[in-house]
């Protein structure tokens, strides 16, 4: 928790005061005082709230997160359209894939989002082939490797404010009544307002004062009669190209809304809402109507462009580019994948995990003498889990999983950096 009064900033961690800084910002004397505190690793963002109150003292409080969310390396202008879609989790997967991240639900059953960078630390299991390891294989070949990553983005950009709906039919609001509706905008749009005010003589919507949607109402439908200029008007966005519109009526008669006959600046009886907001569309560095542009990172030459699956939820060149340089980093010198590792089964373990995964020959050395000893001492980060449970073979898990060590960091035939041949004997 924190408190903001005066000139001073002070910073309570589950209870403990662990800072006082920003003393040289000076007062907060306006809520639109903007401050920013950055994260460290004694006060990770995940872990406070902000309370803001010119006098008294904070009270102390534990905040226990339940939601984790690393920093998405995917910069978005704009949300895609999602109208219609129910299946939010398959969305979120969406949102991962689009940038190579990981969510889902730990042991405690707290949210996490982890991005691509965001490798544990620490392992937190060891496996051993004396008392888990029950069968590995490993392989490195061409389909792993390249030399060229390419990926696909929508670049958008915010245009300036414009009306980007207004209506072409005649709404009625009954006495002392409400009416609620569904308008699909122009395009792509962002920062819809929520509220509406009626719009002036000459006036522009897009300059309406408090900026504002807008309304002209009469107590006549061809605009002959009183105007009425006590209505309510609440718009909510729900998503990027749908806005729901609902209209409320305080007069003892019914308003029609359309522009009144003392207006000059467009006819009588004219359909007269507006609302307003800021397209969003291709930028200055992307010809209009383009769709999509490529971006791509090579390291040498000699293999085919691996090219990424397309995402709407891609937007930014630089990110985008900076995604493609990581796959390639990650390829272009490709760490072994274990695959068929059967280990004695671990209801801990799950996908994204780090463990350590030790072999020291001992079942090599029993099934064949002859055979020397296979050496297996590296961290692991699982990729997939498959659980199964027999009568005769009991709890057990096939794992796929990628070493931890960076290109070049693991060495085949070197002693103590996983030490294994074409085939490996455990």
């Amino acid at each position: 928790m924190a408190r903001l009064g005066g000139d001073e900033f002070a910073l309570w961690l589950d209870g403990v005061l662990v800072s006082t800084n920003l003393t040289a910002l000076g007062a907060f004397a306006a809520n639109a005082t903007r401050i920013e505190c950055s994260a460290n690793a004694v006060t990770p963002m995940d872990t406070w709230q902000v309370w803001i109150d010119a006098t008294g003292t904070a009270t102390p409080a534990v905040f226990t997160p339940t939601a984790f969310l690393d920093a998405s390396l995917n910069l978005m202008t704009a949300t895609p359209n999602i109208q219609g879609v129910t299946d939010v989790w398959g969305l979120i997967q969406q949102l991962c894939d689009a940038e190579f991240a990981t969510a889902g639900f730990d042991e405690d059953l707290n949210f996490r989002f982890v991005n691509r960078y965001d490798v544990p630390p620490v392992s937190g299991v060891t496996v051993t082939s004396l008392t888990q390891i029950k069968a590995l294989n490993h392989e490195v070949n061409e389909a792993n490797r390249a030399r060229a990553v390419t990926a696909s983005c929508t670049p958008f950009a915010i245009q300036p404010l414009a009306v980007v709906w207004q209506a072409s039919d005649v709404y009625v609001v009954p006495a002392k009544g409400s009416i609620s509706f569904f308008v699909t905008l122009s395009g792509p749009t962002a920062f819809v307002p929520n509220g509406g005010a009626i719009l002036g003589q000459g006036q522009n919507p897009t300059v309406q004062l408090g900026g504002v949607n807008s309304y002209r109402g009469n107590t006549k439908a061809d605009g002959t009669g009183p105007d009425t200029d006590t209505m309510g008007m609440t718009v909510v966005q729900l998503d990027s190209q749908t806005c729901k519109v609902t209209l409320t009526n305080p007069a003892n008669h019914a308003t029609y809304m359309v522009s009144p006959s003392i207006y000059t600046d467009m006819p009588a009886g004219s359909a007269s809402i507006w609302l307003i907001g800021y397209p969003v569309n291709g930028g200055a560095s992307v010809a209009q109507g383009t769709t999509s542009v490529t971006v791509s990172s090579t390291y040498g030459t000699g293999l085919p462009a691996l090219p990424l699956p397309d995402s709407p939820w891609r937007q930014d060149q630089d990110t985008v580019q900076t995604l493609c340089t990581d796959v390639l980093a990650d390829l272009v010198v490709p760490r072994p994948v274990l695959t068929q590792f059967t280990i004695v089964g671990d209801s801990s373990l799950q996908l994204g995990d780090r463990v350590t995964a030790q072999g020291r020959g001992e079942l090599a050395s029993l099934g064949n003498p002859a055979r020397p000893p296979a050496v297996l001492a590296d961290d692991l980060i699982l990729t997939s889990i498959h659980p199964t449970i027999s009568k005769d073979g009991g709890f057990v898990q096939e794992i796929t999983a990628r070493l931890v060590g960076r290109p070049r960091q693991w060495i085949l035939g070197q002693p103590g950096r996983s030490e294994l041949g074409s085939t490996t004997y455990i």
